[in-house]
């Protein structure tokens, strides 16, 4: 498993501090984007980060890759995508 944790206060505070987002948004005319909804978007791509993403890089600096007849990149990762998609190996 992967020991990785998004920076989202790091993230929150550029937004927030250093960009003004919300002044941006406003002076754009973008009425229904906020920080609000950055934080909730900053939040999810966190647990994308961390659940499906991270563990991908374990595999790969493991396992490593290769080319597959087809000449496609093919390794572990690209594999157990392939069984969950096609519901066989």
């Amino acid at each position: 498993m992967s020991d990785y944790k998004h920076p989202y206060r790091d993230a929150e505070f550029i937004l927030n501090e250093l960009v003004g987002f919300d002044q941006l948004c406003a002076d754009a005319g973008l009425e229904d984007i906020n920080s609000e909804l950055a934080d909730v978007i900053l939040t999810e791509a966190g647990k994308l980060g961390a659940d499906v993403l991270a563990p991908l890089n374990y595999i790969g600096d493991t396992q490593g890759a290769t080319l597959s007849p087809r000449r496609d990149l093919i390794n572990a990762s690209t594999m157990l995508s392939m069984s969950k998609t096609v519901g066989r190996l």
